[in-house]
């Protein structure tokens, strides 16, 4: 993980000009994920791998920024409160998301990954 540091005036500006796929805030520093950071890395023919919200999701389909997206999906016996029904909903949309990963066994879901990433990069 790389942090670039910049003052609370920046990120509010970029944040204004739509700079960032997604902010949050935390401990009352500004956090964010840069749509500059993504083509940076790309732009070294590396593969970025990114833990998004639905928004930020949208927000790089939005953008154009082409991506593999996987969705991983709460298993049917998660009690959670914390599970997003938005995001459930927005990932049984067709082409939402290019996999939707079932976490009720973590062998199972780990060798899926592996499987497709080999597939889908070429690895």
């Amino acid at each position: 993980i790389d942090y670039n540091f910049i003052t609370a005036e920046e990120f509010k500006q970029m944040k204004d000009e739509g700079e960032f796929i997604e902010t949050s805030t935390f401990g009352g520093d500004y956090y964010g994920i840069s749509f500059g950071a993504i083509r940076s890395i790309e732009n070294k023919n590396k593969i970025c791998l990114l833990d998004l919200k639905m928004n930020g999701v949208k927000s790089i389909k939005e953008k154009g920024i082409p991506g593999k997206f996987i969705f991983i999906k709460p298993s049917a016996d998660d009690d959670s409160e914390e599970i997003d029904q938005e995001a459930l909903d927005y990932a049984n949309l067709p082409g939402s998301y290019d996999l939707i990963l079932e976490s009720a066994s973590q062998d199972t879901a780990l060798s899926t990954l592996e499987n497709y990433f080999k597939e889908a990069w070429k690895l």
